[in-house]
């Protein structure tokens, strides 16, 4: 899923409607849609590669569907690290 979308353009006139297309991003999805003028040509040029995050989908829980993998993950880790494993070193040693 994208969080943000940034557009640049070397049209100094800009791009009129613009339209970022927001959810799961899948094969040769559209992420984005804009009108094209008649009058001058706009190369494409992507001056930065996307990037794109993993997130938990329609089949996750509801509290985290649509949040990335990654710092959920994190934060488990460091729950069992900080909070739980301390508490059982006692009996491990």
């Amino acid at each position: 899923m994208t969080d943000t979308i940034s557009f640049y353009t070397s049209d100094p006139r800009g791009i009129s409607g613009f339209e970022p297309v927001w959810g799961a991003i899948e094969g040769r999805a559209v992420i984005a849609r804009y009108t094209r003028t008649t009058e001058t040509y706009t190369e494409v040029d992507m001056q930065n590669p996307p990037t794109f995050r993993i997130s938990f989908g329609k089949h996750a829980p509801d509290v985290i569907q649509g949040w990335a993998v990654v710092p959920i993950m994190t934060q488990i880790r460091d729950f069992i690290t900080l909070d739980i494993v301390p508490d059982l070193m006692r009996y491990l040693a």
